[in-house]
């Protein structure tokens, strides 16, 4: 039975069990995931979390291992070849004694413990020390620094009447079923696939599900995972011009993905959790996600702008959702400029407003009015600014074909003026010894005449 339930613990990437318990608990310190080494020594302030203990004790072990053995060749030396040829030491006292089998596991052990540290992957969770990594790059998880100026407009636009939403459309047949469809919650997916149709309605905005954004540049150091909604909206890939795709600049910073029928340049996001997940990480993750989209933004904003504009608008917006709570937060994200010349620009995230869906039909009315009406306030600002980036991409292409149709032509233009003046000698001399020649020739042919 031991050895039975020894098998059923064992997970993919642990060492193969052996006589020692020291040895087996080795492998083990690396065996879940973690952020990587240089995450945890760029981090201004270490919490007491459980990764970040794991981590002190992946190193310490480290510390504490001794030196790897030396292999054949290292021990199986020329000198000790000539000494073996000699007849070699007495080994009479050795004979009958049973080879230790504790080295080799161990030494394997320890190779297979060091293997899978290498192999310590950035970790997706949202802890307090992901929230610390964040704050040390400028982004912010509150708008104790600065709040977005349209923050009022934001709110006024997201409470105006839906049709669908009225009390002649939705009905408290409807609210009951919502409530029985929320208590029926067990994980993430089920949120993503009973609860999400009744926040989005019948609104068809381009949006794709649990899409890691893969091209898009680290928007601290890179030693986190890369952004992963739940859900994001954004715009078609053949929305974008052809030229902004193109730019280097540009695309690492609007396409999130390698796939063509993913949304690009997107600027609202939903994350969820299941009844039992945590609220504090739910505001972890969309804070992260905003910030990627108003960088996308505010790149599209400011295209073919010498100096950078840093107007202190939210274009970006985000909701968290939490079964277990049954609460809907709205979030706006917005850009303020570096602190200091040539650095990275702040982001900062400002709470829109907050509902509690389970009280009545009125107020799961409420929130579901906010959240269709905030989506499409995203798609509005990001059409307007992917449409006033074409504009200037296609405005700006004539202007360097043309430049670049000039350039040749004054190059030309210079280049003969003094090849012509150098080549008149040589080139022209096989025209010019015709009228030399008949010059010299027309004498004695005048004398041969004569004579």
């Amino acid at each position: 039975m031991e050895g039975c339930r020894g098998q059923k613990r064992q997970r993919a990437g642990d060492s193969v069990p052996h006589d020692s318990n020291t040895h087996n608990k080795r492998p083990k310190l690396s065996a879940r995931r973690n952020f990587p080494p240089e995450f945890w020594d760029r981090l201004s302030k270490v919490f007491l979390t459980g990764r970040a203990l794991r981590e002190l004790d992946r190193r310490n072990a480290i510390q504490s291992l001794p030196a790897p053995p030396k292999s054949e060749e290292e021990l199986f030396s020329g000198t000790l070849s000539r000494f073996a040829r000699c007849g070699g030491p007495s080994i009479v006292d050795l004979r009958g004694c049973p080879i230790p089998r504790s080295s080799p596991t161990f030494f394997r052990s320890y190779t297979e413990s060091l293997d899978m540290e290498n192999k310590t992957t950035s970790s997706s969770s949202r802890g307090p020390e992901f929230e610390r990594h964040l704050a040390d790059h400028g982004i912010y998880l509150h708008n104790k620094r600065s709040t977005a100026l349209n923050l009022r407009d934001i709110r006024d636009r997201i409470e105006l009447p839906r049709d669908a939403l009225s009390i002649s459309h939705f009905s408290q047949e409807d609210f009951e079923n919502f409530e029985r469809i929320n208590a029926a919650i067990a994980n993430e997916d089920d949120v993503m696939i009973e609860i999400l149709p009744v926040l989005c309605g019948a609104n068809k905005i381009f949006s794709k599900r649990n899409f890691l954004f893969t091209e898009f540049t680290p928007i601290t150091d890179g030693s986190t995972s890369k952004p992963k909604p739940d859900m994001f909206d954004g715009a078609h890939l053949d929305e974008i011009d052809n030229l902004l795709r193109k730019d280097g600049k540009i695309y690492p910073l609007i396409i999130p993905t390698k796939h063509l029928q993913v949304p690009v340049a997107p600027n609202f996001f939903l994350e969820v959790k299941s009844q039992r997940g945590d609220p504090a990480v739910l505001k972890r993750q969309a804070c992260y996600d905003g910030a990627n989209g108003a960088r996308a933004m505010h790149c599209l904003q400011n295209y073919g702008k010498s100096v950078a504009v840093y107007d202190g608008n939210a274009y970006t917006f985000s909701a968290i959702y939490h079964p277990g709570l049954c609460t809907l937060e709205l979030y706006a994200h917005h850009l303020t400029k570096p602190a200091v010349p040539g650095g990275k620009p702040n982001y900062h995230m400002t709470k829109v407003t907050g509902h509690y869906l389970g009280h009545n039909r009125q107020y799961l009315a409420d929130a579901l009015t906010a959240f269709r009406n905030l989506r499409d306030l995203a798609r509005e600002c990001r059409d307007k600014f992917i449409k006033v980036a074409n504009d200037k991409a296609r405005s700006r292409s004539p202007e360097q074909v043309v430049a670049g149709s000039r350039t040749p032509k004054k190059r030309q233009y210079r280049r003969r003026r003094p090849l012509a003046k150098m080549d008149k000698p040589t080139c022209d001399s096989p025209r010019r010894k015709s009228p030399r020649s008949t010059r010299k020739s027309s004498p004695s042919a005048s004398s041969k005449s004569l004579g």
